[in-house]
């Protein structure tokens, strides 16, 4: 670079730098610079350094949006998940964001509001996709219509990885074992001396391997009473309720809530 020094930008400039700046400041081309930023290995080890090093004193952060039109795939993985933030979903997502800071990729979280309409859903898919990621992630898919329009709009090579949901033909999806956890939790309880073991069940839990099919299979390996299972939502206010009408009857000895927000409305 030039024999001058840049300390702290102009306070009479507010815009932040460009490409254009940090191609300046390092002189090489804007060419050159996107090359850079789009880890290409076309350009030498001096002009790296001087990229490197313009872009620390200017602070400059290059645009996702630009990136992502620029190139076939930005520096980013776009992580879609639910508005309420379950216990499990917020650990999932600290987990995906330490493993991507590793690599100097960052993570877009977007969340869903199941109560806004389909077009702003749309909107909120399609400004999302704009930016080209790497790749998808999708937490807990229970809202069909937002995981469809997803899959729907991606690119067809764009990798695209479900966590948990029900299950979709055809995509790659990750589960824990639910069912075997559900099975061993009332195993558990019946060995305690209860006769059968209720179950809250969250929304839209489908029936294979999941927690209210390990429950309902170790209820039938003991030839207990299957008891219908409480549906109920994510708000732990709701489960509450429940928790007070099983509460009463002196029948209830067991109960299996489906996550940890269902047991504390119940215990509540």
């Amino acid at each position: 670079m030039g024999d001058y020094i840049v300390t702290k930008r102009s306070n009479n400039n507010n815009k932040p730098p460009s490409i254009s700046d940090v191609a300046k400041l390092a002189e090489v081309s804007t060419s050159s610079v996107s090359r850079y930023l789009n880890h290409s290995e076309s350009l030498t080890p001096a002009k790296r350094e001087s990229i490197a090093n313009a872009i620390k004193l200017l602070d400059y952060h290059p645009s996702l949006l630009a990136q992502g039109l620029a190139s076939k795939r930005s520096n980013v993985i776009t992580f879609f998940a639910g508005q309420d933030l379950l216990y499990g979903v917020v650990g999932c997502i600290k987990g995906v964001e330490r493993i991507a800071s590793q690599s100097g990729v960052v993570v877009n979280v977007i969340l869903f509001d199941e109560h806004q309409s389909s077009y702003t859903l749309k909107q909120c898919i399609k400004s999302a996709l704009s930016t080209n990621p790497l790749g998808i992630i999708i937490d807990q898919p229970r809202y069909g219509i937002a995981c469809d329009e997803i899959i729907r709009n991606a690119q067809k090579d764009l990798p695209i990885v479900l966590i948990g949901g029900n299950r979709r033909k055809g995509q790659y999806q990750l589960f824990t074992h639910d069912d075997q956890g559900g099975y061993a939790i009332t195993k558990y309880l019946l060995s305690l001396g209860s006769d059968t073991v209720y179950y809250v069940a969250p929304p839209e839990e489908d029936e294979e391997q999941t927690r209210q099919s390990g429950w309902k299979k170790a209820l039938e390996e003991a030839g207990a009473v299957i008891p219908n299972p409480y549906k109920t939502s994510w708000d732990p206010l709701d489960a509450e309720k429940i928790g007070v009408s099983l509460g009463r009857r002196n029948d209830v000895t067991a109960i299996f809530a489906g996550n940890d927000e269902i047991a504390l409305g119940v215990m509540r």
